[in-house]
């Protein structure tokens, strides 16, 4: 009853983000529209970026000001740049945007790289349709909220959060070197994989077609899993069990990891 329950919330979860993704990328706050985007970002505790149909790489640098480039077809005045009180939004269009063929073919054919200040550690926000996140080097920030749509997450270097939230639908999130104190992600379909620099922190993941690994040299948790037609791994160690409760260390934080189609992996 609970895996039906959960599958029937995703199902209106996806319901929700179709919804919500044919409209808010189009916000009628922005203030201006640019090819290239230079912001200063002293006082900026939060940084948004939201688009459909780009891909986004995020370069720390040492310069004082954010500056966005973007490469591909159809890219005069792609940004609208929205500034309000600490927060700091940027946007992309494409025109004549088509949501079905985002799903069945490879219609991203825009690249928007993303000069930040290695000073700015604060809050980051990114949602996506159609469109890959790819954090290229040593970050850090407070908090990082991810939605896609479409869409796939990776990252090189250390990414060190307070906390980090994914919500994903047909796409995979693939971490390395993270160093955070709480991961949550939501999967309709694709993998999530949680590689660790040092130690982790509480984690919750839920899929319903997707497998998700946890890597950590120095694992710490009490944790609970279970899925519908998955298999389990712990260390090494494969369960014939659909439901698995154990502790590793001094079982200081929580995994609670649940999917219907996928294997859960531990190690």
């Amino acid at each position: 009853m609970r895996k039906l329950l959960g599958f029937a919330m995703m199902g209106v979860g996806v319901i929700l983000l179709i919804v919500i993704a044919s409209t808010f990328f189009f916000s009628s706050n922005a203030q201006s529209s640019v090819s290239e985007v230079t912001e200063n970002i002293d006082g900026i505790n939060e940084l948004m970026l939201e688009s459909k149909a780009v891909n986004w790489t995020i370069i720390p640098v040492s310069d004082k000001d954010l500056r966005i480039s973007v490469s591909g077809d159809e890219v005069n005045d792609i940004f609208k740049v929205n500034r309000q009180g600490r927060s700091l939004e940027i946007l992309t269009e494409q025109k004549n945007f088509r949501w079905f063929p985002s799903f069945f073919g490879k219609m991203v054919d825009r690249e928007a790289i993303v000069y930040l200040p290695e000073e700015y550690t604060e809050d980051l926000i990114i949602s996506t349709v159609s469109g890959e996140v790819t954090l290229d080097g040593d970050l850090t920030f407070q908090d990082v909220d991810v939605d896609m749509v479409s869409g796939s997450f990776s990252n090189t270097g250390l990414l060190q959060t307070d906390s980090i939230r994914f919500d994903s639908v047909s796409g995979n999130v693939d971490t390395s070197g993270l160093i955070s104190q709480d991961v949550h992600a939501d999967s309709v379909s694709g993998d999530v994989h949680l590689g660790y620099a040092e130690g982790h922190g509480d984690i919750d993941v839920d899929t319903v077609s997707g497998e998700v690994s946890i890597v950590s040299s120095d694992l710490n948790a009490t944790y609970e899993f279970d899925t519908l037609s998955g298999a389990i791994t712990d260390q090494g160690t494969r369960l014939k069990a659909r439901e698995y409760s154990s502790s590793v260390g001094e079982g200081q934080y929580q995994i609670t990891i649940s999917t219907l189609s996928g294997d859960i992996v531990v190690e």
